[in-house]
């Protein structure tokens, strides 16, 4: 659709509104790349991926006992390698 201006004035207005428009959209996309960017940073990785480990393990009480039982086999055995 065409729109029909009158004076030079309203197209300026119709510019300046299509500036600020695109100026908005920009900033919009470059906080969400920024928070993609920042989401799938290494540090955010880890911290998703212990913490939903740590809610399965949670939740889990047979690999809970699991782990346990392995955690204190491994510091016996380090206790008495020590000791020789």
């Amino acid at each position: 659709m065409k729109t029909k201006y009158s004076s030079y004035q309203e197209i300026d207005r119709e510019l300046e509104i299509l500036r600020v428009e695109r100026e908005l959209h920009l900033q919009r996309f470059l906080r969400s790349t920024q928070g993609i960017k920042n989401a799938l940073s290494p540090a955010n990785l880890l911290k998703s991926g212990f913490s939903s480990f740590g809610s399965s393990i949670g939740k889990s009480t047979g690999l809970k006992t699991m782990l346990i039982s392995a955690a204190i086999k491994f510091l016996i055995n380090r206790f008495i390698k020590k000791r020789r």
